[in-house]
């Protein structure tokens, strides 16, 4: 507020209006403001007028720090994505997030479902071997893990913190978390059938790392299974384990180009794998699919638009999003019928130019 007194200006700083003046105002008590703004508790229609009219009368406005403190609660949920790598490097975990466009597009979506409930979103990569502090620190709602280990020192701290978590793409055998995974193995039998169905029989299995727990195991057995089915000889060689980047697949092809091997098809747990395989092999003079065909999982939104486009395995990333995000916030607000819920949902192979039958030498 501005006042001028024997020409001199003065400016005096309005105290705020608090709870306790709006109660006095209204002739009632502060818990009786909180309840009417908070929209809680038993208040009579004509107190809640009276509060309503003096709140807009003052423009008065609830402090959202001070609602969270006193309902301790933070509208904030992480999403989170375990290192199991052995350094504790910080780096190595953020460019795992940014390196595969998965979490992007996953984190994307469920941020948009989380914002319509009024949650806002954090997304971190963290080591397995961090104390997860920071979920009590931030006095976050509710998780979202995104690649939990059955067994993992990591998963048990998670669910020590006794706040509301959903497990992304975790084989756990735990009844009593909430998980909600693709039917990977579904997947990788689909992508290995293709190609046998194309008539290839060297195939090659191209990975992040294979632990028994994991997606990149379930989508191994999915391609052991369909080349016993075809009668074709699982060769340990031809899986190939490596970091789930479009860099490494581009490293990755310019090592096989020389190698002399007689594959002709490759099955790849994910679609920057694939990606980084048609750019490494088109640098070595290797056509794809002419010489090689190749197979994505995931359906990233690049897959359908780069030359040749991706044959692919398509998870539904809205629906898996909108299912890990809507039980969350009915874990967060206590919902006794969504307590426990284990989804697996159908993958399904969407054909596109990366494969063809194999090439007559």
């Amino acid at each position: 507020m501005l006042f001028i007194i024997g020409g001199e200006t003065f400016f005096i700083m309005e105290r705020k209006m608090t709870i306790k003046d709006i109660a006095q105002l209204a002739g009632v008590s502060p818990a009786t403001v909180s309840n009417v703004m908070n929209k809680t508790g038993r208040v009579s229609k004509e107190t809640v007028s009276r509060v309503i009219e003096i709140v807009n009368e003052k423009n008065f406005n609830l402090n959202a720090s001070a609602r969270t403190l006193r309902q301790k609660v933070s509208r904030l949920i992480a999403i989170l994505v375990p290192d199991y790598s052995e350094s504790e490097n910080t780096y190595h975990g953020q460019e795992l997030g940014i390196a595969n466009p998965f979490y992007l597009e996953f984190v994307s979506k469920t941020e948009e479902i989380l914002s319509k409930h009024g949650f806002e979103t954090i997304f971190k990569v963290v080591s397995v071997k961090s104390d997860l502090k920071f979920i009590k620190e931030r006095n976050l709602d509710g998780v979202i893990v995104i690649g939990a280990h059955e067994g993992s020192e990591f998963t048990s701290k998670v669910v020590s913190y006794n706040v509301p978590v959903v497990f992304v793409d975790s084989y756990l055998s735990n009844g009593e978390v909430s998980l909600i995974n693709t039917d990977d193995q579904l997947g990788g039998y689909l992508s290995t059938r293709h190609l046998l169905g194309l008539g290839h029989q060297k195939i090659l299995f191209i990975s992040g790392e294979l632990q028994s727990s994991g997606v990149n195991y379930e989508r191994s057995l999915g391609y052991q299974r369909a080349l016993e089915e075809h009668g074709v000889k699982i060769e340990p060689s031809f899986i190939i384990q490596t970091d789930v980047t479009v860099e490494e697949g581009r490293a990755l092809a310019h090592r096989l180009a020389f190698k002399n091997n007689e594959f002709t098809g490759i099955v790849t747990t994910a679609d920057a794998l694939a990606i980084g395989l048609i750019r490494g092999f088109y640098e070595c003079g290797i056509s794809v699919p002419g010489q090689v065909s190749i197979v994505g999982f995931d359906d990233i939104s690049v897959s359908a638009f780069i030359i040749p486009s991706i044959t692919t395995v398509h998870q539904d990333f809205e629906l898996k999003a909108k299912r890990a995000a809507i039980l969350l916030t009915k874990l967060i607000h206590g919902s006794d019928s969504e307590k426990i819920q284990q989804d697996n949902l159908l993958p399904k192979l969407i054909v596109r130019e990366s494969t063809a039958e194999p090439f007559s030498k």
